[in-house]
C-alpha cells in the first residue's frame, strides 16, 4: 500500500492531487500502478499534481472548491499540454 493521501477532484476527473506523507516520495506511475485494477479504468488519473498540503476546513474535511481554484487552471492546462 502507497502510503499516501489521494484526493480526486470530482469537476475536474481523470486529475488528481496527491498528498505524500512526510519523508515518503511516490511517482506518478507508482500511483498509476498501485490504482490499476482497483478502480475502474475511466477513473485512472491522466494527470497527477503532487502538493505539500491540502486547504481543510476547520473539522478537517477537504475544501474542494479552494482546491478547483487554486490547482484548476494548472490542472487544465496540463490536460491540455
Amino acid at each position: 500500500m502507497l502510503p499516501i493521501s489521494l484526493v480526486l477532484i470530482a469537476a475536474l476527473a481523470s486529475r488528481d492531487i496527491v498528498v505524500c506523507n512526510r519523508g515518503v516520495q511516490v511517482e506518478a506511475n507508482e500511483i498509476v500502478v498501485f490504482l490499476d485494477g482497483k478502480i475502474a479504468r475511466w477513473w485512472m488519473p491522466d494527470h497527477i499534481l503532487f502538493v505539500d498540503s491540502l486547504p481543510k476546513t476547520g473539522t478537517g474535511k477537504v475544501l474542494k472548491n479552494a482546491l478547483r481554484e487554486q490547482y484548476g487552471n494548472i490542472l487544465i492546462s496540463a490536460a491540455h499540454g
